[in-house]
This record gives structure tokens, C-alpha cells and sequence, in this order.
């Protein structure tokens, strides 16, 4: 059982100087799943019904079913109606996927190109409840171990130490400094997913990961007030990361747009910003790469599958192409925008700001309704706008507009040439691999991507 002493993160302070738990949200509402398969490895686990013991188990399958609103548990050959929740708890704590429940078709990636099904490995304790349309399953594990998780799921477990010792300081910073609003109304801390950081259990750690967490164990960023940064990060800024207030529209301590390099000449001439400066900026992309570390002269696309995590798919996501014609877009854009819903015509889709790295922060769509009227319509925040583009989520904001056009002027067809994969603030994952893999150490890493922050034990 949990220490009663030990602090949940959500009441975790500085002062505490204790490593917390963390309440992580896997099988949500929105999955709308009416079915769980859990194996209990060959290692004791207790499982409880409504707060009491059903008994301990080892190599037994628990499935737990909801029909009409009722939640039902299958232990062994118990089967036992539920009015609350369903508890299953390791007697000794896991560290290892072979000592860990497994949980089976758990969503990953969920609205993403990369989403999945695949079964997860838990440490921790499960708790089991139902919604009226959809089980719910909470992780509850100590703050270190869900870690090791973090950093195997955002990338690899193969990863150089140096880089998985960063990721998980700023994946610790983000989640301690507790600072997004985010399923305040859930019964969970964080989820685990994109939508927060990936978590998706233990099975993907690696000797390398364990070793990482444990050698910056409690270590953190702050800022100069002493509070922990809010150091959030995405998987490749293209060169240039962008600022939080071009993101999410406010500042957040110590997160600043820098350049992806440690020779700053190279970029001295850039401005993104503009539509002539974007360009430039995209057209150089090859004459930078030797001097940018999340370019494929740091990490070749070759090595994405080893270094990227396990749900993620290898493509150039330094500079990228995407073209759809212009029934396409229409078809996505009345889709998955609701004032977009009567489109009968697109005429044009123009950016009209961008950020310092050049994302694009409010894109205006030009189109005809049915009777012919003509419309304006602006779509603003680069996870919209990302969302409206493409069926499965375009990989960055940052992108300039081909438009194709017939002989009467009419669109046919739009290319987005793109660059990065994410919002692009705070640590880019893949520059940061690339450090790792050009043997930069903890500091250094850190210290480029968060100049400002110092670097302390939060326990």
C-alpha cells in the first residue's frame, strides 16, 4: 500500500523534498472501452472490489466488463459486481515489466498519424472504475518510476544516457511545476498521452533509462523565484523553437526561442517571421543541417526507428511535404472545423502571423457556402490549425502555402512545405539526441535549451 506520507503531485511542493505519486489517466472516457484484459504476472498482486480484498493473485487474467452502466470483475473463477471501483495492487513494488500487470489494447496517440492499439506493461497500482459509457483505468506509481516510463515512450530506451538524464529533467520539471490546467475534472493527475507526456509503462525501459532516472533523480529546472520551470518540450523544432506566448499565447518562465546550434552565424540572417523570411529560412534548410542538431546531419533518418519512440513512425520531420487537392481539404476543413461546416468551395488558405520560428499562428481560409456567398474565416493557435490541415495532424505549423491553380484561376491543389515536428517550444527532442549523440553532456543540453533556468535537487 501507499505511504500516507507521500505527497500526490498535485499537493507536492519544493519544500516537501520528497519524491511524490503521480495518478495517470491510460484507458480514458473518450476511448469509450467496455472491456479490459489485465494478466497478473508471477508476481502477487491483491485485488480489491469496492475496498474489499477479493484475494491475491499470480499468472491469473482479470477482465473487467461493463454492460448497462454495471461494472462486473472476473478473478480466478470469481466473478463479482462492482457499485465502485476495482483496485489491483502489486504486494511488492515493480521495477520490472516482468514483475508488472499487463494491460491489454490500451489506446496510443490518440487523434494523432501515429495512433495505435498495444498493451501495456504497469507498475503501480490500477484502479478501475465506470463511466456511464466507458471504463476508466488510473495508474497510481511513484513519481521516479513513471518516469523511466516518460522517457522510453517519448523516444527510445536506446537513447544516449545524456539525452534520456534531460529528457527526464524537463519531463519532471513539467509535471511538478503543475502549471497547465489540464483534467482538473478527472479523477487523474495527468493522462498518457500527447495531450500530457507519453506514458505507456515499463515494458519499453531499457538498463540505459533506469540508469538515467536514477543519476538526476529529483533533479530539476527552476527559475529565479525558485519555482519549477514549466519546461515543456516537442519532438523537433526545424532549426528555431518557438516561444510558449506563440503556442499557448502566455509567457512561461525560462522556456525562450533559440536556435537549435552552436554556431549562431549561421543563422544570423534569418527572420522567419515574415512570409519572405519563412521561405528563405525553408529553402536553407540543407545549408543549415550541418550546423542544426535536430537535422538529419545529427540524427540521420536511418536511426529513427532505434532512437524514436516505439509508436512513432521515421520520416524527415526536418523538412517535410504534404499536398492534398482541393476536394480534399474541403472535405477535411468542413470536418474539423465547425464554422467551416456549410464549405461548398475553397478559394484560399493564406497565413497571416507567424511566430519566431516561423509556426504559423492564425491561417485565414477564403470559401463559398452553397448559395455562393463568399466567407472569411480565421483559424487561430498552431494545434488548430495543425488539426484543420490534416486527417491525421499535421506535423508542425511551420509551413509555406503552394497553391496550385487552373487556367481560370481556380484552386486544384495546396502543397505545405513544412519544417519540425510539434509546437516546437522548449526542448526539441530529437536536438537534443542529436547532443546526446554528439556526446554532450546533461549540463550542456539542458543549458542550451533552457539558458536562463538553473539546474537543482528538488529531492
Amino acid at each position: 500500500m501507499a505511504n500516507p506520507s507521500t505527497p500526490n503531485v498535485r499537493d507536492w511542493s519544493i519544500e516537501s523534498n520528497v519524491e511524490p505519486t503521480v495518478r495517470v489517466g491510460i484507458i480514458l472516457k473518450q476511448d469509450a472501452q467496455k472491456f479490459i484484459s489485465i494478466d497478473i504476472p508471477d508476481h502477487q498482486h491483491t485485488v480489491y472490489a469496492d475496498g474489499f480484498s477479493l484475494g491475491d493473485f499470480e499468472k491469473t487474467n482479470i477482465r473487467l466488463a461493463l454492460s448497462g452502466g454495471q461494472l462486473a470483475v472476473t478473478a480466478g473463477d470469481q466473478t463479482i459486481a462492482v457499485e465502485q471501483s476495482v483496485k489491483i495492487e502489486p504486494k511488492t513494488a515493480s521495477t520490472s515489466s516482468e514483475d508488472a500487470m499487463i494491460v491489454h489494447d490500451i489506446v496510443a496517440g490518440r487523434g494523432f498519424h501515429w495512433q495505435k492499439r498495444c498493451d501495456q506493461s504497469l507498475a503501480g497500482a490500477a484502479e478501475i472504475f465506470a463511466e456511464r459509457t466507458s471504463l476508466i483505468l488510473i495508474n497510481t506509481l511513484p513519481l521516479e518510476t513513471y518516469l523511466a516510463g516518460v522517457i522510453t515512450a517519448e523516444m527510445s530506451g536506446a537513447c544516449p544516457v545524456e539525452f534520456l538524464k534531460a529528457q527526464c529533467v524537463v519531463a519532471r520539471s513539467w509535471l511538478l511545476a503543475m502549471s497547465e490546467s489540464k483534467h482538473d475534472a478527472d479523477p487523474f493527475d495527468r493522462c498518457n498521452d500527447d495531450c500530457c507526456q507519453r506514458y505507456q509503462g515499463i515494458a519499453n525501459t531499457s538498463g540505459a533509462a533506469w540508469r538515467a532516472v536514477e543519476e538526476c533523480r529529483g533533479m530539476v529546472l527552476l527559475d529565479n523565484d525558485r519555482n519549477v520551470v514549466d519546461a515543456v518540450y516537442s519532438k523537433n523544432c526545424g532549426g528555431i523553437s518557438e516561444t510558449p506566448e506563440s503556442v499557448w499565447g502566455e509567457a512561461k518562465p525560462c522556456v525562450e526561442s533559440i536556435f537549435d546550434t552552436s554556431d549562431l552565424s549561421s543563422f544570423a540572417s534569418l527572420a522567419p517571421s515574415t512570409e519572405q523570411g519563412f521561405d528563405a529560412y525553408l529553402r536553407a534548410g540543407d545549408q543549415l543541417a550541418p550546423h542544426v542538431y535536430c537535422s538529419p546531419s545529427f540524427v540521420p533518418p536511418e536511426v529513427h526507428s532505434k532512437y524514436l519512440g516505439h509508436v512513432d513512425e521515421p520520416d524527415n520531420y526536418y523538412r517535410w511535404s504534404v499536398t492534398q487537392t482541393r476536394q480534399e481539404l474541403e472535405q477535411g476543413l468542413a470536418k474539423r472545423v465547425d464554422q467551416l461546416s456549410t464549405m461548398a468551395q475553397l478559394n484560399d488558405v493564406t497565413a497571416t502571423l507567424r511566430g519566431v520560428s516561423g509556426r504559423v499562428q492564425t491561417l485565414l481560409v477564403e470559401w463559398c457556402d452553397h448559395d455562393g456567398e463568399l466567407h472569411e474565416t480565421l483559424i487561430d493557435r498552431e494545434y488548430n490549425i495543425r488539426h484543420a490541415l490534416h486527417p491525421r495532424f499535421l506535423y508542425s505549423s511551420a509551413f509555406a502555402i503552394e497553391s496550385i491553380r487552373n487556367d481560370t484561376g481556380e484552386l486544384e491543389s495546396v502543397t505545405l512545405n513544412g519544417l519540425g515536428w510539434g509546437h516546437g517550444a522548449g526542448l526539441c527532442q530529437m536536438g537534443a539526441l542529436g547532443m546526446g549523440l554528439a556526446d554532450k553532456q546533461l549540463a550542456e543540453i539542458l543549458s542550451h535549451y533552457f539558458p536562463s533556468a538553473t539546474q537543482s535537487q528538488a529531492y
